[in-house]
Protein backbone atom coordinates (compact mmCIF):
# COMPACT_ATOMS: atom_id res chain seq x y z
CA UNK A 1 0.00 0.00 0.00
CA UNK A 2 1.43 3.66 -1.03
CA UNK A 3 2.81 5.12 2.04
CA UNK A 4 2.57 2.72 4.57
CA UNK A 5 5.98 2.21 6.39
CA UNK A 6 6.46 -0.88 8.31
CA UNK A 7 7.32 -0.30 12.17
CA UNK A 8 9.14 -3.71 12.75
CA UNK A 9 5.66 -4.63 15.07
CA UNK A 10 3.08 -3.04 12.68
CA UNK A 11 1.89 -0.66 9.57
CA UNK A 12 2.10 3.17 10.25
CA UNK A 13 1.37 6.19 7.52
CA UNK A 14 4.19 7.76 8.78
CA UNK A 15 8.28 6.67 10.07
CA UNK A 16 8.53 7.40 13.54
CA UNK A 17 11.72 7.49 15.62
CA UNK A 18 12.34 5.16 18.42
CA UNK A 19 11.72 7.72 21.30
CA UNK A 20 8.15 7.85 19.68
CA UNK A 21 7.50 4.54 20.50
CA UNK A 22 5.41 3.66 23.05
CA UNK A 23 7.67 2.00 25.54
CA UNK A 24 5.11 -0.53 26.87
CA UNK A 25 4.88 -1.90 23.76
CA UNK A 26 8.41 -3.46 23.73
CA UNK A 27 10.55 -1.57 22.39
CA UNK A 28 12.77 -4.37 20.53
CA UNK A 29 9.60 -4.91 18.67
CA UNK A 30 9.93 -1.80 16.27
CA UNK A 31 12.41 -0.65 13.72
CA UNK A 32 12.03 3.97 13.97
CA UNK A 33 13.88 5.65 11.07
CA UNK A 34 16.90 5.84 13.47
CA UNK A 35 17.19 2.24 13.25
CA UNK A 36 16.33 -0.68 15.30
CA UNK A 37 15.39 -0.02 18.99
CA UNK A 38 15.46 -1.04 21.80
CA UNK A 39 14.42 -0.25 25.75
CA UNK A 40 15.63 3.29 26.87
CA UNK A 41 15.55 4.36 30.48
CA UNK A 42 12.77 6.48 30.20
CA UNK A 43 11.54 5.58 26.44
CA UNK A 44 12.38 3.38 23.68
CA UNK A 45 15.90 4.86 22.08
CA UNK A 46 17.93 3.55 18.84
CA UNK A 47 20.33 0.57 19.10
CA UNK A 48 23.67 1.62 18.49
CA UNK A 49 26.06 -0.07 16.15
CA UNK A 50 27.88 -2.09 19.29
CA UNK A 51 24.55 -3.46 20.19
CA UNK A 52 24.32 -5.32 17.66
CA UNK A 53 24.21 -9.18 17.52
CA UNK A 54 27.52 -10.77 17.51
CA UNK A 55 26.55 -12.46 14.12
CA UNK A 56 27.26 -9.38 12.59
CA UNK A 57 30.42 -9.14 11.59
CA UNK A 58 31.16 -7.99 8.17
CA UNK A 59 30.70 -4.21 7.12
CA UNK A 60 28.10 -5.21 4.69
CA UNK A 61 25.99 -7.52 7.63
CA UNK A 62 26.71 -4.27 10.16
CA UNK A 63 25.51 -1.96 7.59
CA UNK A 64 22.37 -4.11 6.95
CA UNK A 65 21.70 -4.03 10.60
CA UNK A 66 21.99 -0.03 10.98
CA UNK A 67 23.25 2.38 8.08
CA UNK A 68 26.47 3.13 8.76
CA UNK A 69 27.82 0.77 11.23
CA UNK A 70 30.65 -0.87 10.22
CA UNK A 71 32.93 -4.21 11.04
CA UNK A 72 35.72 -3.62 13.38
CA UNK A 73 36.23 -7.16 12.29
CA UNK A 74 34.78 -8.53 15.48
CA UNK A 75 31.27 -6.90 15.53
CA UNK A 76 29.59 -3.90 14.63
CA UNK A 77 30.91 -0.45 15.53
CA UNK A 78 30.37 2.88 14.67
CA UNK A 79 33.68 3.87 13.71
CA UNK A 80 36.89 2.31 12.58
CA UNK A 81 39.99 2.87 15.16
CA UNK A 82 43.32 3.57 13.29
CA UNK A 83 46.20 1.59 14.16
CA UNK A 84 49.23 4.02 15.49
Amino acid sequence: MAGCYTTGYGCSDRLLSCSQFNKSSGCSNFNGTDGPCIDGTTACRPMTCDEAPPTFASTDSCSSFKPGCVSNGVRCSDKLILCS
